[in-house]
């Protein structure tokens, strides 16, 4: 098989008479090929200008047993996914904030805060507790906290 070969700074580019194409780096290396697509091995992270789509077998994201912290990524941004294995729930992070948040499959309630608001106590197994609205999102979505029955 014949190659023509662009080296630059390190960086090789090999374009084979077979259709595949190879790039290499030091960080890791890609290989293009009308059988497999793309294939990244190595490398930090893949940026596209345009949307990925991913519907032809399936994007995969980051799993693990338990749940998702910023110390599970080795950049902190935005727009983050993961999906916790043990609990059954799917993180994200937003722009809007720093913290993760999760969906649970469960179909019940499952809610991050520990403590009630107005007494500070956690909440234990067979507390009532009822939904207080107590801000609004910025398009108008009321958002609400959880309560013992017994603080309001």
């Amino acid at each position: 098989i014949d190659y023509n070969a662009l080296i630059t700074g390190g960086n090789t580019l090999l374009f084979r008479d077979d259709g595949i194409v190879i790039f290499s780096s030091a960080d890791g290396w890609l290989t293009i090929s009308a059988d497999t697509g793309i294939i990244i091995s190595g490398m930090m992270e893949m940026d596209a200008n345009q949307q990925f789509d991913g519907s032809a077998d399936g994007v995969v994201n980051f799993t693990k047993a338990g749940a998702i912290s910023d110390a599970d990524f080795t950049t902190d941004t935005s727009g983050l996914i993961g999906i916790d294995t043990t609990n059954d729930r799917i993180y994200f992070k937003t722009a809007a904030t720093a913290d993760w948040h999760y969906c649970a499959k469960d179909a019940g309630i499952s809610f991050p805060e520990t403590t009630c608001p107005a007494c500070s106590e956690m909440f234990i197994k067979g507390d009532e507790i009822a939904w207080i609205v107590d801000d609004f999102a910025t398009d108008g979505a009321p958002h609400t906290s959880p309560y013992h029955k017994r603080c309001i």
